[in-house]
């Protein structure tokens, strides 16, 4: 199933890729080591909010099937939109 990353998840993603670059550019091995931590745990972060997504999808899928007239088209439009 596809769905989109939230803005918080590309923005977790972001940080991350913010502490690779800087991990890349520290001599200390230990700064070093901190910022691929730091980069381990915003993506870890990222990971969360695209599971909390798919989450909040299947159960906007559930209650579209039950609704009389509720089409895949319908539940995509308005997740897309941000009408959850």
């Amino acid at each position: 199933m596809f769905v989109t990353l939230s803005s918080e998840a590309r923005e977790c993603r972001l940080y991350a890729e913010h502490c690779a670059d800087r991990a890349q550019l520290q001599s200390d091995p230990q700064l070093r080591k901190d910022y691929l931590e730091m980069q381990r745990r915003w993506l870890a972060l990222a990971r969360s909010y695209g599971l909390q997504s798919s989450l909040n999808f299947c159960r906007l899928w559930k209650q579209g099937i039950k609704k009389p007239g509720g089409s895949l088209r319908t539940l995509l439009l308005n997740v897309k939109v941000g009408a959850v």
